[in-house]
């Protein structure tokens, strides 16, 4: 029984830590989306860095 249970608890840690990998990659990819592939300065909602990106 301990051995079943040792099991379980080694599943629901592998498990967890899975869901909080994929939670990290998610943080991760919105972060990278709002900043400007050049100089890497966090956009503001129109989507122009103003440091290096200007609108044509």
């Amino acid at each position: 029984m301990r051995e079943h249970n040792a099991r379980v608890l080694a599943e629901r840690e592998r498990l967890e830590a899975a869901r909080q990998r994929r939670e990290n990659e998610r943080e991760a990819a919105k972060v990278r989306k709002s900043m400007c592939g050049e100089c890497f300065t966090v956009l503001p909602a129109s989507g122009v860095c103003g440091n290096c990106c200007w609108p044509s």
